[in-house]
């Protein structure tokens, strides 16, 4: 096969392919073959004709347009990925030479991941959460976990906020009692919102023995559905009154063991109250940390999208879009729902929910191309060792030789995107570097503490292990972007990592 690129305007590229003689002759006689399986000849059964029986009935010119149909996408993607052409789209194919007979020669049009140039990238500045755990929030875990041991006590004081209250309660309405708001001896915890929002501030201040009476709007819930009602003036009557009257009859609150070395010790698998705490704050900076890895990168990602002000292909805002219906639709089936239910169960509409998805693919493809800008303003490239390390990496998921994974994904012409995500990596990295990146009160925060291992980028792992495990598909179809449909999702199909995104 003899192949060449020529660009073209508008992000496209014309590649013009002739097959040779001997590519050509192998798709004939698949074709012949496949004629064979589905002829239906008197005196053979199905499939069972010989081939050249077959050819004696068959016209030549209609084996060798099944020979083209064969033999022209499969040359376009083996031209494709020797030339490392990075479509996007759906090729536009023009059979030049060899419809019926001599050399085939035919020219694709399609269209290419531009090349963008952006300004600004090296002054970025954000803000995001400290990657530290405070004293506050440590003390905070600290109280729930004393709040677990916690015993209620009498209190002899007035009602305070978190108080619990024994009461006997009455909620009536013209003089009637109302099911469900007449209790007695009902333990109720002050600010909790429960009953109605009134009995909360209502509460404050009175002591044990003390009444008080007031009113209330009747919760939705209670009111009775009137059937007489004009449904198309909703709204027009206030909800009924409930008169509460309400007697406390005992106050508590939970009274929390005193933190010591000895409560720790009965309380916990640690010795001593300074044990405890190293443990909260290691576990409390481990998922800030991770908090504040995520945060930079969406942060960082947002940015270069503001810098990006050349319109992205459609095809790649498609193609995103897709992605983020494929991943929502995987996560929902995973909880045992459907995208169709969601949908319903959200209340949105499927035009809106479109329109949504492509507005984040639109995102997803200007992210992709920023961070390949940055990439090859800035020389990043994985080194041989970063790729092998990567390789290996795949091969043990994928479970197999890193060598089979190597040639796997040769053969799938996915090694051009497995240098491109670890070049986008290592952008991503270098803005973290560069940028000023600041926590919510203005102090710096250290960027080796928002660095990822290689092998925490989960989200654009999946395509390549996938590929690394199979064996070569020479004839697999580009990726390319396809028209969202919201309604046809495969349910049994994540990125929220901007490395990954598009």
């Amino acid at each position: 096969m003899k192949s060449v690129v020529e660009p073209l305007e508008g992000n496209k590229v014309k590649v013009r392919i002739e097959l040779e003689d001997a590519e050509f002759d192998s798709a004939l006689d698949e074709a012949w073959v496949k004629i064979a399986k589905e002829a239906r000849l008197p005196g053979f059964r199905q499939g069972k004709v010989p081939k050249q029986v077959v050819k004696s009935h068959v016209d030549a010119g209609y084996a060798r347009g099944e020979a083209i149909q064969v033999a022209v996408p499969r040359a376009y993607d083996e031209a494709i990925r020797e030339l490392e052409v990075d479509a996007i789209d759906q090729p536009d194919i023009e059979l030049d030479e060899g419809a019926e007979e001599g050399p085939v020669v035919f020219t694709a049009t399609v269209e290419v991941r531009p090349e963008l140039t952006i300004e600004g990238y090296g002054s970025l500045e954000v803000s995001i959460v400290n990657p530290h755990a405070g004293d506050d929030e440590v003390a905070d875990q600290i109280d729930k976990l004393r709040t677990q041991f916690g015993e209620l006590v009498d209190a002899e004081r007035p009602v305070e906020d978190d108080d619990y209250v024994t009461l006997n309660l009455v909620g009536s309405r013209d003089g009637e009692e109302i099911a469900g708001m007449t209790a007695e001896n009902y333990l109720y915890q002050v600010g909790s919102g429960g009953v109605v929002p009134e009995l909360d501030t209502n509460l404050i201040g009175l002591e044990n023995g003390e009444t008080t009476t007031f009113e209330a709007a009747e919760p939705a819930a209670a009111v009775e559905p009137d059937d007489d009602a004009d449904s198309d003036e909703p709204d027009a009557a206030e909800p009924p009154t409930i008169t509460f009257e309400v007697e406390v009859r005992g106050v508590q609150e939970r009274q929390l063991p005193d933190l010591t070395d000895e409560w720790v010790a009965d309380a916990t698998e640690f010795e001593t109250v300074a044990e405890l705490r190293d443990d909260f704050v290691e576990k409390l900076s481990a998922q800030q940390r991770e908090r504040a890895q995520n945060e930079v990168r969406n942060e960082l990602a947002s940015a270069l999208v503001d810098l990006v002000t050349e319109d992205v292909p459609e095809a790649l805002v498609q193609s995103g879009a897709q992605e983020q219906l494929e991943s929502m639709a995987r996560t929902l089936s995973q909880s045992g729902i459907e995208l169709g239910q969601y949908l319903q169960m959200t209340g949105q509409e499927p035009d809106d929910f479109r329109a949504q998805l492509t507005q984040e693919g639109e995102r997803q493809a200007k992210v992709d191309l920023a961070l390949r800008a940055v990439a090859a303003d800035q020389g990043l490239k994985p080194t041989d060792d970063e790729l092998d390390e990567e390789l290996a990496h795949l091969a043990f998921h994928a479970e197999v030789d890193i060598e089979v994974a190597r040639t796997n994904l040769a053969s799938n012409g996915q090694m051009p995107a497995l240098r491109a995500d670890l070049a986008k990596r290592k952008a991503m990295d270098w803005l973290i570097d560069t940028a000023t990146i600041t926590d919510s009160s203005g102090a710096p925060v250290d960027p080796e503490l928002l660095k990822l291992d290689p092998h925490d980028h989960g989200d654009d792992h999946e395509d390549h292990e996938d590929h690394a495990g199979d064996e070569a598909a020479a004839g697999d179809a580009p990726d390319t972007g396809q028209p969202i449909d919201a309604d046809s999702a495969d349910g049994d199909t994540d990125s929220s990592d901007p490395e990954a995104e598009a």
